[in-house]
């Protein structure tokens, strides 16, 4: 049922939810708004309420999911618990599509509007800083996109498939508790999450890694895989932005989108429509990746599912 389920949300993704933005998550904004209401009360008597307080914010969603999972059971023939499958997976998939998204960055990068392209990446992706030249701009939306897909789509697949919609609905909350503002909550807390978020990376980025390997350029791919090994000190992010440029043949601190040779500014006019014109089929370059790695992984889903390996 998983692989259906997979299919229909892809599906459902690609046609339905191509042109507009995905289910909002704000019911998890008010949850947690309101969760840290009910425990504010009772700081003065420990320090440790802030504990309290995350290990409500896992459990209150991933309970109602287990309810409704339970509720379900066997009703209409399994057809309302396959819906409440959908419905967490889609949910847990990127607000934005990744065509969208792609898409919204290209039309500002096309008429070179470096004021739009910086806001878009400030206000409507919600990163952190953001480099104000040509090239700054255009490396952070590549590395921006790339993690965007892997987080909200591949780990998604990953732990729908090995752990169901509770294991899919816990890495939601732990994604959607690391985007909220953790400034201001307290440094254990932040840590909790990025730790469970390291662990939750841990497996999936290798096999995109290796993923991508097959789907692009064997060779520079698999061997910056070999590079990482077991244990890898470079940030997630990093990690799937260098494979996805050395699966293009390229390199990640050497790219397409490089400074004009002989002019001493990327935003010089007289050099940047070559760099603009770079930097696009770049973008496009790094999206086919991407559909063609998701194909890959629905492909083994369906190989796994005619063995009658239980996905």
């Amino acid at each position: 049922m998983k692989f259906l389920v997979v299919l229909i949300c892809v599906s459902v993704s690609y046609l339905w939810k191509r042109d507009r933005n995905r289910i909002d998550d704000t019911w998890f904004i008010k949850l947690r708004e309101y969760i840290d209401k009910t425990t504010e009360g009772l700081e003065a008597r420990s320090e440790l309420v802030w504990v309290l307080g995350l290990l409500l914010i896992y459990f209150v969603p991933m309970g109602v999911v287990a309810g409704l999972l339970f509720l379900s059971g066997g009703v209409f023939f399994g057809l309302l618990t396959m819906l409440i499958h959908i419905l967490v997976l889609l949910m847990a998939f990127d607000l934005i599509h990744p065509g969208l998204l792609a898409q919204g960055y290209l039309e500002r990068w096309n008429k070179m509007d470096l004021q739009a392209c910086f806001l878009y990446l400030k206000e409507d992706l919600r990163c952190g800083p953001v480099p104000e030249d040509f090239i700054g701009l255009h490396k952070t939306f590549c590395r921006v996109y790339i993690y965007r897909c892997f987080e909200k789509m591949f780990v998604m697949f990953f732990w729908y498939v090995l752990a169901g919609p509770l294991g899919l609905m816990f890495a939601y909350v732990c994604y959607q508790h690391r985007d909220g503002d953790m400034r201001q909550r307290n440094g254990k807390e932040t840590g909790i999450v990025s730790k469970l978020i390291e662990m939750l990376e841990w497996i999936p980025v290798r096999l995109l890694g290796f993923t991508m390997s097959l789907v692009g350029d064997f060779e520079s791919c698999f061997y910056r895989l070999r590079r990482t090994g077991l244990i890898n000190e470079l940030a997630t992010d990093t990690t799937i932005y260098e494979y996805s440029f050395c699966a293009l043949g390229l390199s990640s601190t050497d790219s397409t989108a490089q400074k004009p040779e002989g002019h001493e500014s990327a935003v010089d006019n007289s050099g940047f429509e070559q760099f603009k014109e770079q930097g696009a089929l770049e973008v496009s370059a790094l999206q086919s990746l991407m559909e063609r790695s998701q194909i890959s992984w629905l492909c083994l889903m369906a190989l796994i599912t005619v063995l009658g390996l239980g996905v």
